[in-house]
């Protein structure tokens, strides 16, 4: 969150990432940068099977889901939001005592979070061009090995390691190392005489996992681009960042740190990148932040969509997401938590400043007032309110004009006056003030 740094500091940020930054500096308010941040979608195109016209049509066509993501825009706080945009998630956020984690979440309930890629003991600093040139040796080495065993193994070719040409055989080894560099199983070590098989982080679904595999050496030599040789030794202030979402962000950003026996959760361009970091000697590590709340099922997906777009995070563009955002969501879960969803709606609406302070110094001030009246009144909320102070915070909502129709069926009693705080609990949910906000 260093404003010193700027984008032309950053190799391989895209021109509308930076012109994005540039705005954010420049002031602009949550208002004018939306409308960069549509522009920004616009431009995420179809990638070979990777098909992105629902991210498109949710930020242009859509309006129900065009307004939900307007809102959850202005819900990232603006230090967060450059941090995301630049890369430099790890660099901001790896001291969890630095004051940057007042102008964040905690990567906790429901939601979408970014993960930062570092190297431990570097402060949040990724590699040196030199050292990503070795990685990126690697990468290229464990491609020729997905490529040759995709064209045999799948054809079910019965060949042995005599018929393997030279290099080939060398890239295969080379693939064996880095399946088994965090694989804790021994009983899954590949051993001498059994069957070729496919790579561990290229056996998926995908029919081509070798175009994953490529798009992610194209990505990480982006970031060489403008790196001279004067430079090799300069460890890079930015790094690919991973997005993800969840009904519980604090299990799910644990899959995708590299100490996690588990990992089955991660996506596999980064393990396999942490894997090959790993094998040439450099001990890669995760900070994960959350990027958005969300208060109700539906924000799940959309906020993935947002976040992904934020960060300019697909594999093919420059991060380590390889699936279109916004179509594996747990939104139609059955078991939601209404506690969950109800803390997060207070927390983003009443304890954190960034939502009412965003709509504040947007073009939209009749609704950031009613923003500002929503935090005090929910700031206030006693354990077991009298029915005075429910009036009262009422009044604050919809002025004092309405508060008798509000109250007219109220009883001075302990039953109807817990069953009152439960109804203007239920008031207080934040839909209702998005009806004239966009």
């Amino acid at each position: 969150m260093d404003p010193a740094i700027a984008p032309g500091q950053i190799p391989g940020l895209s021109t509308q990432q930076a012109t994005l930054v540039g705005a954010i500096d420049d002031g602009a308010t949550y208002e004018e940068l939306w409308d960069l941040v549509c522009a920004n979608a616009e431009g995420f195109t179809d990638v070979g099977a990777l098909r992105l016209r629902n991210v498109r049509a949710a930020f242009a066509e859509d309006q129900d889901k065009r307004a939900t993501l307007k809102t959850l825009f202005f819900s990232i706080p603006r230090r967060l939001l450059r941090s995301v945009v630049l890369n430099t998630v790890a660099l901001d956020l790896h001291d969890r005592q630095s004051p940057n984690w007042d102008h964040a979440y905690e990567p906790r309930s429901a939601g979408t979070y970014a993960v930062g890629l570092t190297v431990k003991g570097r402060r949040g600093r990724f590699l040196t061009p030199g050292e990503l040139r070795t990685v990126l040796n690697k990468l290229e080495k464990y491609e020729q090995a997905v490529r040759f065993l995709q064209s045999h193994v799948v054809l079910e070719d019965a060949f042995g390691n005599s018929q393997i040409p030279p290099d080939v055989l060398d890239a295969i080894e080379t693939a064996r190392e880095v399946d088994e560099r965090f694989l804790t199983d021994l009983g899954k070590r590949w051993t001498q005489g059994e069957p070729l098989s496919m790579p561990r982080y290229a056996s998926s679904s995908s029919k081509k996992p070798e175009a994953h595999i490529a798009s992610l050496r194209a990505m990480l030599r982006r970031r060489l681009l403008s790196s001279s040789d004067a430079h090799a030794d300069e460890r890079l202030i930015a790094s690919p960042v991973y997005v993800g979402c969840g009904k519980a962000m604090e299990t799910r950003v644990i899959e995708h740190d590299p100490r996690s026996t588990g990992g089955g959760g991660s996506s596999k361009i980064l393990r396999l990148t942490q894997a090959c970091m790993a094998c040439c000697g450099f001990s890669p590590d995760t900070v994960p932040v959350g990027v958005v709340r969300a208060w109700e099922p539906g924000h799940v997906a959309l906020s993935e969509m947002l976040v992904t777009v934020l960060a300019d995070s697909l594999v093919s563009r420059a991060g380590f997401n390889v699936v279109t955002p916004g179509t594996n969501s747990p939104e139609l879960a059955s078991d939601w938590s209404k506690e969950l969803l109800q803390a997060s709606r207070e927390l983003v609406w009443a304890e954190r400043p960034f939502l009412s302070e965003n709509l504040r110094l947007a073009r939209a001030p009749a609704t950031s007032a009613r923003a500002e009246q929503w935090r005090q009144a929910m700031a206030d909320i006693d354990a077991e309110p009298t029915l005075a102070t429910l009036r009262r915070r009422k009044a604050r909502l919809v002025g004092p004009e309405h508060v008798d129709e509000f109250c007219d069926s109220a009883q001075e009693d302990v039953a109807v006056t817990n069953g009152f705080a439960g109804e203007f609990k239920q008031a207080l949910d934040g839909t209702d003030l998005f009806d004239d906000l966009w």
